[in-house]
């Protein structure tokens, strides 16, 4: 491709116009031209030597054109990873929060029943000790049966409500573990 120095005051090209000084190729002008303009002398044909440092150094700045493109294409391709990445874990964080949520309810709602059976066995032992006092020969036998069903009745009860208690006291533990990293990852942000 032809390179040339603008020499006029100014030079009007095929889009646009040109000052004194410009470098300019053939590209920038209709077919032919250029050369047109030369002989008028608007422009002077530059040396090969020149045009060729001039070739090089728009290849040059091609290339780091390009190469800057690339890397700053990875560089947004790895920043959408990592905020994709961020997304899924505080999606999976907040999950992780709404079932120990959920756990938490549940052993709530376990606890309760629990304490509802404790309470219904309780009275049921009461009830059959009433009875064992009232009671003579196998009534009386039967009675104490019904206590000892009753009394070991109570302590499974109790135990269930333990169990519930520590259920729940792991489950709250979870929400709160959770609560921190939903927050942990919302700051972030």
């Amino acid at each position: 491709m032809k390179r040339f120095k603008v020499i006029a005051l100014r030079c009007n090209g095929a889009s646009k116009m040109f000052k004194s000084g410009d470098v300019v190729s053939e590209n920038d002008f209709a077919s032919g031209r250029a050369d047109e303009l030369v002989k008028l002398e608007f422009l002077k044909r530059l040396s090969k030597k020149d045009e060729d440092k001039i070739n090089k150094a728009e290849s040059d700045a091609q290339s780091k054109a390009d190469k800057a493109a690339k890397e700053s294409a990875k560089e947004s391709e790895a920043a959408k990873k990592e905020t994709e990445a961020k997304q899924a874990a505080m999606n999976e964080a907040h999950n992780a929060l709404n079932d120990a949520k959920n756990v938490a309810k549940t052993s709530l709602d376990a606890d309760e029943a629990s304490t509802e059976a404790v309470k219904e066995a309780t009275e049921a032992l009461e009830a059959a000790e009433k009875v064992h006092e009232a009671a003579e020969g196998d009534a009386k036998k039967e009675a104490e049966k019904a206590v000892d069903t009753a009394a070991k009745n109570v302590k499974a009860a109790e135990a269930t409500k333990a169990e519930t208690a520590e259920a729940l006291e792991a489950a709250n533990a979870n929400v709160e573990t959770c609560q921190k990293h939903v927050d942990e990852l919302n700051s972030a942000e």
